[in-house]
């Protein structure tokens, strides 16, 4: 969105109101395997053809789906080729943002992210924004659900598979590739790295197999760890890391601190300082925040972000380097460093005793 002085403040406002129509579009063309038929076809096609691939439905409009496709090509999802001296004039081809949504091999794609954040469940708790700022105290997930995230998570299978594992395990092999990729080369020399609620133990796979000289621990929750698979190098451990952490010489926190309360945050970077070697580390991969707002889209991505940490659970938000300096030295460490930023969203900031 281009908030450019010379825009309209009408037209600004008209995009902002009806902005939700993007990430339902998203959505629908997902659901309708738009990503899928395109990227098999590997050459731009009409609305009429991308039809013709779905399954047979009652009456299938493609005008319908030009739409959806037209709105989603305004955002650089598409690439537009317009052919007036075709019967189907108008064809669309994938660019870069929307092939992150075609599936990959190993099942990965960024889709299952916009399936998270669309569902109804999550979508509901919107309604209560307000809220959290004329009651501190209130909780939008809460006060929509009656019950917060987790408990959510374990009374429902099909949020905690289907929804939230698939979405985070997707989106987290994208930021290590990117990161293994990256010059970051600070897993070199770790002996024992303990991926702190590090899920499924997918990230931590990958750094072994780049490092093989690492033995990699895995922790996270019981309920997580279950559907755990076996993964060379890595072991799989349950529990609770506010109580308390395996031992090791280095620990990794991957988008976890944006989760927890500032106090909550101390508790578990303190179990981490109890449970590092004196001459070890903590790499914390995390979104971090701009010093000044501007309407770059890397901010305003951090930014949106930062809203569903507080629709989704008290305390949760998004940080500058300077908030976690502070919760860091908090915990006890005397080292806090930003070593490396490829985007807002992908930022290593390392904590040393």
């Amino acid at each position: 969105m281009d908030l450019t002085p010379s825009l309209s403040p009408r037209i600004a406002i008209i995009e902002l109101c009806a902005m939700c129509s993007v990430p339902m579009s998203l959505k629908a063309a997902l659901n309708l395997n738009v990503f899928e038929i395109m990227a098999k076809a590997s050459k731009p096609m009409s609305a009429q053809e991308i039809v013709k691939e779905m399954p047979q439905s009652k009456s299938p409009s493609y005008e319908n789906l030009g739409r959806i496709m037209r709105l989603l090509t305004s955002y650089h999802v598409f690439e537009e080729h317009v052919d007036q001296s075709m019967e189907n004039p108008t064809k669309y081809e994938l660019t870069a943002v929307g092939k992150t949504l075609v599936r990959r091999e190993d099942g990965c794609s960024l889709g299952s992210l916009i399936h998270l954040n669309q569902d109804r469940v999550l979508m509901d708790a919107w309604q209560f924004l307000h809220e959290a700022v004329t009651d501190g105290d209130v909780e939008p997930f809460v006060k929509c659900h009656g019950k917060n995230v987790l408990e959510l998570v374990l009374e429902d299978p099909e949020v905690n598979t289907k929804l939230l594992i698939e979405s985070m395990a997707s989106s987290s092999m994208l930021f290590m590739e990117d990161l293994l990729a990256s010059s970051y080369n600070g897993f070199q020399g770790i002996n024992v790295l303990v991926d702190i609620g590090g899920g499924i133990g997918k990230s931590l796979s990958m750094i072994v197999a780049k490092y093989p000289s690492i033995t990699g621990i895995n922790f996270d929750l019981p309920h997580v760890i279950q559907h755990a698979p076996s993964f060379s190098g890595v072991k799989h451990e349950m529990g609770s890391m506010f109580e308390s952490v395996p031992s090791g010489n280095a620990m990794f926190l991957k988008r976890v601190l944006h989760n927890w309360s500032d106090e909550q945050c101390i508790k578990l970077i303190r179990n981490c300082y109890e449970k590092l070697d004196e001459q070890g580390k903590v790499i914390v991969l995390d979104c971090v925040l701009p010093s000044k707002t501007n309407a770059n889209a890397d901010c305003r991505a951090a930014l949106e972000l930062d809203l569903h940490m507080m629709v989704l659970n008290e305390g949760s938000k998004e940080r500058s380097f300077h908030d976690i300096k502070i919760i860091a030295e908090a915990a006890g460490f005397k080292s806090v460093k930003l070593v490396y930023q490829l985007d807002v969203l992908l930022s290593i900031i390392e904590l040393y005793k």
